[in-house]
């Protein structure tokens, strides 16, 4: 997911889109773990880096403190983000379908929706062509630079009905608080964390499979997670005895699982 903010009014960039005044990174993954926890509890603020770093942590618990690092960027840019819209200035959320990015977009309505300013959002298409290339992407992570430009010609304002509207959905989530939240049939909802599991076992062929393989067939399938998240559930599937490791190693490429 990718923030702007920015001074001009309705001067929307188009073919190919200028440098934004400031681009704001928002990273918490808040598809992933309970919701219960502020923003800035350490619970939260790791949830991140241990799904990047993975299995290296399990290696190394030293590095655990290091975690609340990445989480601590996250703290800044939301600060960020409450300044500028004190300042009254506009925002361009570009968001996707898939449940990181549309938590995202949600909470981000949530935040701003106190505030007197001006949202427009780009949602990512199922399907787009540039030229007579079509393209399907299940996030703005996957798009290339000037592809943005093009795909500028989706935005919308979000009237202040709409604002509120989405940040009710949020508050739902919330309310819920619920392990996971995945997108089934076009709606985000809230899930057990298992609910993936099924799905990656069905990629698991034959007795005896690498990690790397696994997770790369897990990938492939689209449905919008993170490789961190999918090493998350084969070590959660491990402890269970649903899986078991035969070959350990610092690489994916290296360990190995027995179903």
């Amino acid at each position: 997911m990718k923030v702007e903010a920015r001074k001009f009014g309705n001067n929307v960039p188009i073919k190919p889109i200028e440098e934004p005044e400031l681009i704001l990174p928002f990273e918490f993954q808040w598809d992933i773990g309970y919701l219960d926890q502020p923003e800035d509890s350490e619970y939260r603020m790791k949830i991140p880096a241990r799904l990047y770093y993975g299995h290296h942590v399990r290696l190394h618990p030293e590095d655990e403190p290091e975690l609340l690092k990445d989480g601590e960027k996250n703290i800044k840019a939301l600060k960020g983000l409450r300044i500028l819209a004190e300042q009254g200035r506009e925002f361009r959320i570009w968001y996707s379908n898939s449940s990181m990015e549309l938590c995202g977009y949600y909470y981000l309505c949530h935040v701003l929706r106190d505030y007197d300013v001006v949202i427009h959002a780009v949602e990512l298409p199922e399907m787009y062509s540039i030229g007579n290339k079509p393209k399907q992407i299940t996030s703005w992570g996957m798009a290339h630079g000037y592809e943005y430009g093009y795909l500028i010609e989706n935005e919308r304002t979000l009237t202040k009905e709409e604002i509120c509207y989405v940040a009710s959905l949020w508050d739902k989530l919330v309310e819920e608080n619920a392990p996971l939240r995945a997108v089934i049939s076009n709606r985000l909802v809230s899930v057990p964390e298992n609910f993936y599991d099924s799905l990656f076992l069905r990629c698991f062929e034959g007795d005896i499979m690498a990690e790397n393989v696994w997770t790369s067939d897990i990938m492939s399938l689209g449905l919008g997670i993170s490789c961190g998240f999918v090493e998350q559930r084969i070590w959660s599937m491990g402890e269970i005895g649903i899986i078991r490791l035969l070959q350990d190693g610092e690489n994916m490429s290296e360990r190995i699982w027995k179903r």
